[in-house]
């Protein structure tokens, strides 16, 4: 006979929903990689776009074809339209609090 706690509501939190707080890791995380804060080299999830005709800021990442469905799940598959959305001087920040 344990005691039974029940779980809070996330309305009642006022929490944002789960697609938007995880979108906004997978940005925050983007940022850390390309801008060097994290010691993992960003070349094994990402490839920077090699044409110079790109509107926008110039650090555009390559959006590769997937055959499978499920790989548009995976991280370096997923943030790459968001990250190529994000105006110039959201990139361009030096700090991850400005970004």
């Amino acid at each position: 006979m344990g005691i039974k706690i029940k779980p809070p509501n996330p309305s009642r939190l006022d929490l944002c929903p789960f697609k938007f707080r995880r979108l906004r890791g997978d940005l925050i995380e983007c940022y850390k990689l390309l801008t060097g804060k994290e010691k993992v080299d960003y070349r094994q999830y990402f490839q920077l776009a090699m044409t110079t005709l790109l509107r926008g800021h110039s650090p555009k990442l390559y959006h590769g074809k997937s055959r499978l469905k499920i790989r548009l799940n995976f991280f370096s598959q997923r943030i790459v339209s968001h990250c190529n959305d994000l105006p110039d001087s959201v990139v361009t920040s030096s700090t991850k609090e400005l970004f």
